[in-house]
């Protein structure tokens, strides 16, 4: 599912495979392997100048310990991707961060057998319709 509330929401620019590699761990590690009927939905929407993407799914989440692990992983060992646990994650999270500084990145929310909650925070970008060209 896709949902944005409010249609300006899409003039915003943003990174080129922003999405991708969270959408994508949200169907391998939450929904590919459940019994029942899997939803992964994306959302966009403007808050406080920023721009939020969340992908939530009704998966099998992420259980405690492996969620602090995972976010010790990505914001908390810059640069190190020994280990595939997150890599995907932690590529995004890095990105961002180098494009648009430290207040900006991912944020995991999860419980496990519920779903999980990635939320994506960048900063607002109006995509110039009136560029002249020289």
């Amino acid at each position: 599912i896709l949902d944005v509330p409010d249609e300006k929401v899409k003039n915003y620019l943003t990174l080129k495979l922003l999405l991708q590699p969270i959408v994508e761990n949200a169907f391998l590690h939450g929904i590919e392997t459940m019994n029942r009927k899997g939803l992964i939905k994306v959302r966009a929407f403007e808050d406080q100048e920023k721009l939020i993407f969340e992908v939530t799914d009704n998966g099998r989440g992420i259980s405690e310990n492996a969620l602090k692990e995972l976010e010790n992983k990505l914001f908390f060992n810059r640069g190190e991707t020994e280990q595939k646990l997150g890599i995907g994650l932690k590529n995004v999270h890095e990105r961002i961060q180098l494009y648009f500084g430290d207040s900006y990145g991912l944020k995991i929310s999860s419980h496990e057998n519920e779903g999980t909650l990635v939320s994506i925070t960048i900063p607002l970008i109006m995509e110039n319709k009136n560029k002249e060209t020289t």
